[in-house]
């Protein structure tokens, strides 16, 4: 399903819309849709940092991989503000964990300290020093101001690639002495397929 907001294509993509219902069937309804509710937070704190740089997106595209924002080939940013615009995302998964946390306490609903959990994750993994996620991105965009382009996307992408190999280590490690962790094996894989997607793509 394609619609336009203002001059932004929306792009629902019918895997996408399959992937939640079939984790819904598989998981608590609630997680699913608070779990919704935190990536939308966290696509919007790029999207306001885009706002404060006027570079709007031209498509924004739900995937059963994430959500993708794409820029209009003739927009022009300074690499710093493309690194605030890729930390974007954290800085608002942050600030709303709090507030739910906050809320949790003077409310007493779960469902804002399940929301402040969620929002904590999400910011937590994509501070991650991976290539494609946005802490990855913010480094790269970091390294091309103080080197050349050719150099910072080296640099970035070994960062990631240690990484990746000290993160699977302690996964391992981690399962060999205290029993397997979905949750560290999921995101361990995550990362690992995510990064082989980059490659191939």
């Amino acid at each position: 399903m394609i619609f336009f907001i203002g001059t932004t294509k929306i792009k629902l993509s019918f895997s996408f819309v399959a992937f939640i219902v079939l984790m819904i069937m598989l998981c608590e309804e609630n997680i699913v849709l608070l779990s919704l509710v935190s990536s939308f937070i966290h696509e919007c704190g790029h999207l306001f940092f885009m706002f404060l740089s006027g570079d709007m997106p031209q498509s924004i595209s739900f995937t059963p991989f994430g959500i993708r924002i794409d820029k209009a080939n003739s927009s022009v940013v300074s690499y710093k503000k493309e690194a605030l615009i890729a930390l974007g995302g954290i800085i608002f998964n942050i600030f709303f964990s709090v507030l739910f946390f906050i809320l949790y306490l003077c409310l007493g609903v779960n469902k804002f300290l399940i929301l402040s959990a969620v929002n904590t994750v999400i910011a937590a993994v994509n501070a991650f020093p991976v290539s494609v996620l946005d802490c990855g991105r913010a480094l790269r965009y970091a390294l091309i101001v103080l080197k050349d382009d050719a150099s910072a996307e080296k640099y970035a992408d070994t960062v990631s690639s240690v990484f990746i190999a000290l993160f699977t280590g302690a996964t391992v490690a981690y399962t060999l002495f205290l029993g397997a962790n979905i949750s560290l094996i999921g995101i361990n894989l995550y990362l690992i397929f995510i990064t082989v997607i980059k490659k191939w793509s």
